[in-house]
């Protein structure tokens, strides 16, 4: 797949049975298999080893359909003596005096990141001790990093939204003025089988620096949603070791194809392996039902006319 379609779509093939559309995991692995021209086992899942976790997916349908919409963001700065204008300085011999790292959602209609990219200096001890003084922060690099890539790319420009942000605590939306291809929200209300997909890196948190190795990991979950709930617990053991963050995708079924619609994220970066687990904060109430989407279907009559009994139409009076 060549770009990230607006509802994040996985096309599936037509050797694809409906009656398989139960099981996302199950799909992706059977596409990925008959791509390679595998065989795939059948081994049925038990108790004692459920088949939930899919990390090793390849990057040929599934990672290649969520990895430009879900990805790493990487800000660093620098500091300038307000004397020398110009003049920049870094921490003990590194090429930054600071750095916070994070991840990027990509919506139909804006991006989604956390508040501290925006002006990393605000939430760095290190800057603590020259707040108020001589010494002011600039943005001196911004690099993403995918799933599938080579570690760190750095960006021409900075990462500096100059239209109005959404804010939600730590969460900011900012809008773009034009739609672009991207997620949609889920409204995920009631009893929904949902899919928590990981990005997970090589090192864990220690090894975000350099982010060489990324990957997805996903784990199937049954979430029961309420309307005026805003986040949701995520089980502890439903994180891989090595993840910092996460996305909650809702699978969409139609004909010959599946859509993926964002119910929340979770973000790990900054918290503290705890046993109760992680939070997931869900999009429709960030970013308004007005950009949600949901997988309930309803029935409308039609405005033609109605066949009667004998096959003929119904006459209008």
């Amino acid at each position: 797949m060549k770009k990230v379609m607006v509802f994040m779509m996985l096309l599936l093939s037509t050797s694809l049975a409906m009656a398989q559309f139960g099981d996302l995991e199950e799909i992706i692995k059977k596409a990925e298999s008959e791509k390679s021209g595998e065989q795939m086992p059948d081994k049925p899942n038990t108790p004692d080893k459920p088949n939930n976790y899919s990390p090793s997916m390849s990057l040929s349908l599934f990672d290649n359909a969520i990895k430009d919409g879900f990805y790493l963001i990487k800000q660093e700065y620098r500091l300038e003596d307000v004397n020398v204008p110009g003049s920049r300085y870094n921490r003990e011999g590194l090429d930054y005096f600071g750095v916070k790292m994070s991840f990027v959602l990509k919506m139909k209609n804006g991006n989604l990141t956390t508040l501290d990219i925006l002006k990393p200096w605000d939430y760095d001890e290190n800057f603590n001790d020259y707040r108020g003084g001589q010494y002011v922060p600039h943005l001196s690099r911004t690099s993403f990093a995918k799933v599938g890539g080579q570690g760190w790319k750095v960006e021409d420009n900075f990462y500096e939204p100059k239209n109005e942000l959404d804010e939600e605590k730590d969460m900011v939306y900012e809008k773009v003025s034009e739609s672009q291809a991207g997620f949609s929200a889920s409204k995920a209300i009631g009893q929904k089988e949902v899919y928590v997909v990981w990005i997970a890196c090589e090192g864990g948190t220690s090894g975000l620096l350099e982010a060489k190795s990324l990957r997805f990991v996903t784990k199937k979950l049954e979430m029961d949603f309420q309307k005026k709930q805003k986040k949701y617990d995520i089980p502890a053991d439903s994180k891989p070791a090595d993840a910092v963050c996460a996305i909650v995708v809702e699978p969409i079924f139609s004909v010959g194809q599946i859509e993926l619609a964002v119910v929340g994220v979770v973000n790990a970066f900054d918290e503290i392996e705890m046993d109760e687990g992680y939070q997931c904060i869900l999009l429709k109430h960030v970013l308004g039902d007005s950009e949600a989407v949901s997988s309930d279907t309803s029935l409308s009559p039609s405005e033609g006319d109605v066949p009667n009994k004998k096959g003929g139409k119904s006459s209008k009076k």
